[in-house]
């Protein structure tokens, strides 16, 4: 583990703005690679005890302190944000703390309000002059609960109630009832900067040099807190211990933002988020993240929960891909055991072409091979990208061997030429433990194969689904392998699998009667659809988009791990 956490910062020059990446499980392990300088001037090099701004990563510590006050019955969760601020007037009276600790507020994002009246990230502006911007509206974005919109505001706000209903300034309140408590003595909130304590500086560039790039802005809620890797790994445990808060405040840190509102319409733009946390599925396992990024640092969190193992990367450079080394990071740590089969596929497929970027984190390659309509094809995995790219979209962004660009610079240049990416697809596996439990999966009685003599079978059941669904689902009966799941004397629920390119991998689609979902049966199709393709010495691959909630929560119910995200580029006149 810690040759692959040493490979991770092994990038960093060990001169400029540094790095630390933390793994702790709470046995007692614990891993850590730091590179870099904490100050640049004084030749500071970070260490484990090197405090960095946590910035959004500093929402989990928010929504805790929230909960404490909800748990002593002070506030409640339904209680409007009119009931502690009654200024914000009657526009904001719909809205409730759970909108706002869920981003569903739809009250509008107080930097956005900020840059309106021309104040910069160099510009003084307090938590009074932003409570004024707020008050000053007289509409939100959207009705509460219908969109998830990531925004600031609201985590901005719970910090100013957990000062009114505490009667205490929310750096008191998170230093009495949270950071003492588990004697993360190196952990507190700057309510004014500079900071009397000493922090790591932070970097930014431009034009290629190095700059110092800090903001003087004062808000708490939605940031400043600031903190050691060391101090995090104790916060980690405590998800596990619940020593501050007891295990049904921890349990309702996880308590994930309904895909449906009250109404039972979809939420736009859906996003599993918690409590100042995403509730993931990344590494097979719940895993609670939080991603933070302000003026001169980037950090990221991760807590996962069935390995009781906490991983955080915090940098004094906001160039710093933190998600990507922490993910990188896990990857290493749980190393999910998929066959040989699987990895080598891929593996040989993006090797393929002429390498013009690589590094322990990403590989841009070109291949003049690429199926006609598509500009980049993009394999990301958890810590590791991979990108194929056409030679005429090489040529189009000027990228060659001899100047390789980072993978944000490349989006970037991508993005500036007008191509976007498209929805991605999920891709997931069945490890090598999974294979050996399904191997000997029992098939129930309600269960079997469709041939061609149930033609007329499946065409009735085609004609129960919308035919978006039946395109999405892939499902035909014309496939080698195909199951079908039967109640009520009809067929309830089918898949089938096809061959994936040129590969032992076989493409599966799902597909239930709308009158019988949610019942089991798509699981019961799948699982056998398994047990049939694994007997054939072949490997079941399952995918789906990432925002199809229903097919990502079926795939991890029957034993599938995620393996990788894989996405397309395509131009404007292009896109479909």
């Amino acid at each position: 583990m810690q040759t692959a956490l040493n490979a991770l910062t092994a990038g960093f020059s060990p001169d400029e703005p540094g790095v630390i990446i933390m793994v702790h499980t709470d046995n007692g392990e614990t891993w850590h690679s730091c590179r870099g300088m904490a100050d640049v001037a004084t030749r500071t090099p970070v260490t484990p005890e090197t405090i960095f701004n946590l910035a959004s990563v500093s929402k989990q510590f928010t929504a805790f302190s929230l909960l404490l006050l909800v748990q002593e019955g002070k506030i409640s969760l339904s209680d409007s944000v009119l009931s502690v601020l009654p200024e914000l007037g009657e526009y904001a009276r719909p809205v409730t703390l759970r909108h706002l600790l869920h981003h569903t507020s739809g009250l509008k994002d107080y930097m956005d309000l900020a840059f309106a009246r021309k104040v910069g990230f160099y510009d003084p502006l307090t938590p009074q002059e932003t409570l004024a911007d707020l008050v000053s509206q007289t509409e939100a974005d959207f009705p509460p609960g219908t969109r998830h919109d990531y925004s600031n505001t609201g985590y901005f706000l719970l910090s100013q109630i957990i000062e009114r209903v505490s009667g205490q300034s929310f750096a008191d309140f998170a230093r009495e009832r949270i950071f003492a408590p588990l004697a993360m003595d190196k952990t507190f909130i700057v309510e004014q900067y500079p900071a009397p304590q000493i922090i790591a500086t932070g970097y930014g560039k431009t034009a290629g040099q190095w700059r110092i790039s800090e903001s003087p802005w004062t808000h708490t809620g939605d940031g400043a807190v600031h903190s050691c890797a060391a101090d995090l790994m104790k916060w980690g445990e405590n998800y596990r211990t619940a020593r501050v808060g007891g295990s049904a405040l921890i349990q309702q840190m996880t308590e994930t933002l309904s895909p449906q509102t009250e109404n039972g319409t979809a939420v736009t733009d859906y996003e599993p988020y918690a409590a100042g946390l995403y509730t993931l599925q990344h590494f097979g396992e719940l895993s609670l993240e939080h991603a933070g990024g302000w003026m001169g640092t980037s950090t990221y969190f991760i807590r996962l929960t069935k390995s009781d193992t906490t991983i955080v990367v915090l940098s004094n450079s906001e160039e710093c891909d933190t998600e990507t080394l922490a993910r990188a990071a896990a990857a290493a740590f749980l190393s999910p055991a998929f066959p040989a089969v699987i990895t080598d596929h891929w593996d040989a497929e993006y090797r393929r072409g002429e390498v013009l970027a690589e590094s322990a984190l990403w590989r841009l390659m070109c291949r003049t091979d690429l199926e006609t309509g598509y500009d980049a094809l993009w394999l990301r995995q958890p810590g590791h990208n991979r990108i194929h790219i056409s030679a005429e979209l090489a040529q189009q962004l000027a990228l060659t061997p001899e100047q390789p660009v980072s993978r944000d610079e490349f989006i970037s240049l991508a993005e500036q030429a007008g191509l976007r990416w498209q929805y991605a697809d999920q891709f997931f596996y069945l490890t090598e433990a999974a294979e050996a439990a399904q191997k000997d999966a029992v098939i129930p009685g309600n269960v079997r194969m469709l041939t061609e003599a149930d033609r007329d079978i499946f065409a009735q059941f085609c004609a129960r689904n919308n035919d978006d669904d039946a395109d999405i689902a892939g499902v035909e009966l014309t496939h080698p392998r195909v199951t079908g799941v039967f109640a009520e004397g009809r067929l309830v629920a089918a898949a089938s699998a096809c061959q994936w390119e040129d590969s032992l991998l076989q493409d599966i689609g799902v597909l239930t009667d709308p009158r019988y979902r949610r019942q089991g049966f798509a699981r019961q199709a799948l699982l056998a659809l398994n047990r049939v393709i694994l007997e054939a010495g072949l490997k079941p691959q399952y995918r789906c988009q990432t925002d199809n909630i229903s097919s990502l929560i079926l795939a991890q119910q029957s034993g599938f791990t995620p393996f990788a995200q894989w996405d397309f580029l395509l131009s404007e006149d292009e896109e479909e």
